[in-house]
Order: structure tokens, then C-alpha cells, then sequence
């Protein structure tokens, strides 16, 4: 007697991953079209107006969704929309996923201390546009520890950490392909 459906596990793991590959590239275009759509709502922001009177390409959704970020993260907020096209765009290129919390530890690690340097470089000490309220937050609890140059080490070494954490890629393995290819 034969048999219609197979029961071979390797079929259906293939299957079902081929099946799932088009809702990864829908997550894929709407990321990319939230990444758009934030990326020009913050490029056309203008952080001396109230949300009310700005009159911008993305709207008052736009013009309150700068408003948000310029106020969380200042100009740092800019790296949203980049990260959100980057993970946009991975939908169609199938690379490696790292999973767990570390990419996402990686990732608050970056805004954190991009909004950092961005306060401590603009030395915007009142919470303004600089690195926003996330910024001020966090030099201001560093400078209490560490003082002025503590911070700036902290903030510039948070950043390979974060990179590590989000694409755990070894910067030695990095520096051997690079090397080898130029040699």
C-alpha cells in the first residue's frame, strides 16, 4: 500500500521554511517603508519649532514622530530609521540571524552612547537636541562616576562593544580577511 503523505522530517522542515520566506520579505517591506518614512520624517524635523507648526513631507505623524525622537535621542535618533532599513533589507539577503537578547543589548548599547557623544561633543548639559533626554541621562550618570574623560572612554568603548553584540563578528577574524586581501 502506498502511502500520500511522506513522513520524511527533512521535506517538511524544507517546505515550511520556503513557505515562511514570503512573510519575512512583507516584515521586510514595511520596515523599510517605516524606515523611509521615519528617515524623512527626522531629516526635515526642525527641532526649534514645536510639533504643531512644522509643515513637512511626512505630515503631523511625521512631524510628531521627529518630535519623539529629537527628544529621546536627539540627532542619535537617526540612527533608528538606518538600523530599521538595515533590518529591512536583510529580509531579501538572507544573512546570518543572531538571536537572543545580546543584538538587542548590542543595539541600546549603540543609541545609549551615540546619544552620549552627541551630548558630550555639543556639551548640551539642559537635556536638549544634542543626544536628547537619553543622552543627558547617561553623561550625566557617567559624569557623576567617572568624571569627563571617564565618559568619553565609556562612550567610545560602548560602541565596538555594541557592534560586537549585535553582528558577532570577531574583529580579529575581520582584521585576517582584510589583511589577506590586501596582501
Amino acid at each position: 500500500m502506498s502511502t500520500l503523505v511522506s513522513t520524511d522530517p527533512k521535506q517538511r522542515r524544507r517546505r515550511k521554511r520556503g513557505g515562511d520566506r514570503w512573510m519575512s520579505e512583507v516584515k521586510g517591506i514595511l520596515a523599510l517603508l517605516a524606515a523611509g518614512f521615519g528617515l524623512v520624517a527626522l531629516a526635515t524635523f526642525d527641532p526649534s519649532l514645536p510639533p504643531g507648526n512644522q509643515q513637512g513631507p511626512t505630515g503631523p505623524v511625521g512631524a510628531w514622530l521627529g518630535w519623539a525622537g529629537f527628544q529621546s535621542l536627539g540627532y542619535a535618533s537617526l540612527l533608528l530609521p538606518v538600523l530599521l532599513g538595515a533590518w529591512g533589507a536583510s529580509a531579501f539577503l538572507r544573512p546570518l540571524v543572531v538571536r537572543g537578547w545580546a543584538p538587542f543589548a548590542g543595539l541600546a548599547m549603540l543609541l545609549v552612547s551615540a546619544a552620549g557623544l552627541l551630548t558630550q561633543a555639543t556639551s548640551v548639559k539642559s537635556g536638549g537636541v544634542g543626544g536628547g533626554l537619553i543622552g543627558h541621562a547617561a553623561t550625566g550618570l557617567l559624569h557623576s562616576g567617572f568624571g569627563n574623560v571617564g565618559t568619553w572612554l565609556a562612550l567610545v568603548s560602548a560602541i565596538p562593544i555594541g557592534v560586537l553584540c549585535v553582528t558577532r563578528a570577531s574583529y580579529a577574524a575581520v582584521l585576517r580577511v582584510t589583511s589577506s586581501r590586501f596582501t
